[in-house]
């Protein structure tokens, strides 16, 4: 037997959002400015998301075109959007940089808070990206520690 599920999810989609805004309910988007028409020159956005206590953020990417590096690593400092596991930049927090038009599917914070930043230069400029976010409920670890000790007779 095979049954027909049908999940409908409506997101509000502002035209700024992306840009130097904090989101507190989920689920939502995140675009570039202008999305999905090209985003501008020269901008350098930040965007705060933040969970209840207890839920991580999941950031999901839906479209993703920026403009390419000659460098996989985006090192060219072109166009990029950085991910931070965190609530605003700092490198040791950083998930990952990326350009071009290749992007993992989705990225999950260790805490309540993700920060995401969008740069552009002043030069090529593309579509942008499109990601939803929601929130879950954290993971919960378990930590073990066994200790075996070898008796004599």
């Amino acid at each position: 037997m095979i049954n027909d599920i049908l999940f409908i999810s409506f997101f509000s989609i502002d035209d700024e959002a992306g840009c130097d805004n904090t989101f507190t309910k989920s689920p939502g988007i995140v675009n570039s400015p202008n999305y999905p028409s090209n985003y501008p020159s020269g901008v350098d956005c930040g965007t705060l998301i933040v969970a209840p206590s207890g839920q991580i953020v999941r950031l999901t990417i839906l479209d993703f075109q920026l403009e390419p590096d000659f460098n996989a690593d985006c090192s060219s400092n072109w166009d990029t959007l950085s991910i931070y596991d965190a609530d605003a930049i700092d490198e040791e927090a950083l998930i990952g940089v990326f350009c071009g038009n290749t992007i993992n599917g989705y990225f999950e914070s260790t805490g309540s808070r993700m920060y995401i930043v969008f740069k552009s230069d002043g030069t090529v400029t593309r579509r942008g990206y499109q990601a939803s976010f929601v929130f879950q409920d954290g993971k919960k670890y378990c930590v073990l520690q066994l200790t075996i000790l070898k008796i004599k007779p």
